[in-house]
């Protein structure tokens, strides 16, 4: 069993779990995206009920924990994929993961090998640190290479330039 800290602004989320590892799907310099689970979605929700996180996102919060866990699990119904984006830090010679936010593929056409991407770095202490653009660049690898997929597709609010200039 790993112990896993989650993290929000600069104190411990009150909600420590003890988790087994993640299950990595792949790994960067700087994160690793691993299978989005349930576990996350107190943390998740708390981000995206953040102002700064939400201006750029379609739907409208505030959000509750059991909405994200009906939105993810009939995601995940219609054949969405989810990443969690984790952080690793050792602390004390045990590797810690920090859940700082999620990628997708959603709207997946097998038939065209097409899909869209989303995604949010809730954390705010890491923007601006290169996590999103390595997280972005393994998810395309996992999209062309594992998913097959030959186009993928991403939607932006007209003032976010960060995610603009991930595209």
């Amino acid at each position: 069993m790993v112990d896993c800290l989650f993290m929000f602004n600069d104190i411990d989320y009150p909600q420590k779990e003890v988790l087994t590892m993640p299950t990595i799907i792949t790994e960067g310099r700087l994160c690793i995206l691993a299978a989005m689970e349930e576990t996350y979605l107190p943390l998740h929700t708390r981000y995206m009920n953040d102002p700064d996180v939400n201006r750029f996102i379609f739907s409208t919060p505030p959000f509750t924990v059991d909405q994200q866990r009906d939105w993810f699990n009939a995601r995940r119904a219609a054949g969405d994929h989810h990443f969690a984006i984790l952080v690793p830090k050792k602390t004390k010679g045990d590797m810690r993961y920090i859940f700082i936010g999620v990628m997708d593929f959603r709207e997946i056409d097998l038939n065209k090998l097409t899909a869209f991407t989303g995604s949010v770095i809730g954390d705010k202490r890491y923007w601006e640190r290169g996590i999103a653009r390595e997280a972005r660049l393994m998810q395309l690898k996992i999209a062309f290479d594992s998913l097959g997929l030959k186009q993928i597709y991403s939607k932006t609010i007209l003032p976010n330039i960060r995610s603009q200039r991930l595209l």
